[in-house]
């Protein structure tokens, strides 16, 4: 069961991540849908949020790269270790080239 928690944690971290991605693409979404319509009379709600769009976006865009930073990060790994073994990586190419 110890062996669970850590996992949910990495899962629970990722799931808000993309959470808070997808708030700022929605966003942008939304700036652009409000730029579209110009000059054009928009229901209050949407005149609203176009006064405070930019400081929403500049908002979930601080919280985004805070989770960003605050992540391990592990797409670095395979890298790292294929840089560790380059010997290994010039045989498997002579290899597939002689087919």
């Amino acid at each position: 069961m110890s062996n669970s928690q850590p996992r949910q944690s990495v899962c629970n971290s990722e799931s808000k991540g993309f959470n808070e991605v997808l708030k700022l693409i929605a966003l942008h979404l939304i700036k652009t849908a409000i730029t579209m319509f110009g000059d054009k009379e928009l229901p209050p709600e949407v005149e609203k949020q176009r006064a405070t769009i930019d400081s929403d976006i500049k908002e979930q865009q601080m919280m985004v790269d805070r989770l960003l930073n605050a992540a391990p990060q592990q797409a670095t790994v395979g890298v790292t270790d294929a840089a560790t073994y380059p010997s290994c990586l010039p045989k498997a190419r002579m290899y597939q080239d002689n087919d």
